[in-house]
């Protein structure tokens, strides 16, 4: 990974983890064992004497709590490209006094240097936000054992979400620490309420913000692509595809999934499963509305171009706010507002 794009995930996630490293709600650890058990689809509250990988483990607050669940008869490797997170980590071994877990620095664009092949492997919300998603999913698939677990949650595209995303990320400064600067800077003049006046704290909150609109990759995918991916590199699905209405007006939906390996394969060649949001999103470029709103991002994308830092602060967090306000709703009426709201900005930014 380019050193500037090393930076900005630093940026990023620095903001976004400030406050992590804190006692752990017991509502929160409850969540997370229910997935650990649903995914992996075993009681890992039983299991003994395994090798546990947690791949891009951020600020380690689910290295953490996956230590509660296999208590110390099991060890954990939790694994992070940031020295920042590290460092969290660690501070969370001291918190809790995690004596089976060790933490390591890893760009996982690289294959994983530990002599360990892993009993389980987990890969929580971070290989979207890498250049090469899939070469980074292939280089854990050759550290899991046959008969061992691999539990992965990512990005689902076409959810209103990442239409959201996609007209920031093509309106955003290129100075990304610059823009985090002003979003803070200008949070309270636009947000009147607090986010978790809207109800939805998983999805609606100013860390999503930072998160969606300045990370440096973003990509997407959907449950057939990445179930065909992980199939062909040796895995059988141990989770079923759920049924999703109204894809394209409901605001997100988490893409959880489970699988066992069943054989080692090599495959020279790896197929693309992953959608880049910035350079090359199909669904902004199809008929109808979704070609509108991407005319008219452009429209704007030269106007604010020209504003200053401020300004363009002041759409992202208007834009965002639009989301927020839209977010219970499954109606059409979502893409109506923006297609507006992208018009009436353009007559402002002129």
């Amino acid at each position: 990974m380019l050193n500037s794009k090393k930076k900005l995930h630093e940026i990023t996630y620095g903001f976004q983890f400030r406050n992590a490293v804190k006692k752990l709600p017991l509502g929160q650890i409850k969540y997370h064992f229910r997935n650990y058990k649903k995914y992996f689809n075993e009681n890992l509250s039983k299991v003994n004497e395994k090798y546990f990988l947690e791949t891009g483990a951020g600020s380690g607050i689910h290295t953490a709590i996956l230590s509660f669940l296999v208590g110390k008869r099991n060890i954990i490797h939790s694994m992070d490209l940031l020295e920042s997170n590290i460092k969290k980590i660690n501070k969370f071994k001291k918190i809790y006094k995690l004596k089976n877990v060790s933490a390591y620095q890893h760009n996982f664009l690289n294959k994983i240097k530990t002599n360990i092949i892993y009993d389980f492997a987990c890969c929580h919300n971070w290989v979207q936000h890498t250049a090469l998603p899939e070469k980074c999913l292939k280089n854990i698939f050759d550290k899991i054992k046959i008969g061992g677990k691999f539990y992965i949650s990512t990005y689902h595209e076409n959810f209103f979400r990442f239409t959201i995303a996609f007209i920031a990320r093509q309106i955003i400064k290129s100075n990304k620490r610059k823009m985090i600067n002003y979003l803070i800077k200008n949070k309270n003049l636009i947000f009147k309420r607090d986010l978790s006046y809207y109800n939805n704290r998983n999805d609606i909150h100013f860390e999503n913000l930072i998160d969606d609109f300045s990370t440096p990759y973003m990509f997407l995918t959907n449950y057939n692509r990445l179930k065909k991916f992980i199939e062909e590199h040796g895995f059988k699905s141990l989770t079923k595809n759920p049924k999703i209405d109204k894809i394209k007006f409901r605001d997100n939906h988490h893409l959880k999934m489970g699988f066992v390996k069943i054989k080692n394969k090599r495959k020279k060649n790896i197929k693309k499963c992953f959608v880049d949001i910035d350079n090359n999103y199909p669904i902004m470029k199809s008929n109808g509305s979704f070609k509108e709103i991407n005319n008219l991002t452009q429209l704007l994308r030269k106007n604010l171009n020209k504003k200053s830092y401020d300004d363009c602060s002041k759409f992202l967090l208007k834009l965002y706010l639009l989301r927020a306000k839209m977010n219970k709703s499954k109606s059409q009426n979502k893409i109506i507002n923006i297609i507006n709201f992208l018009k009436e900005e353009i007559i402002k930014s002129k």
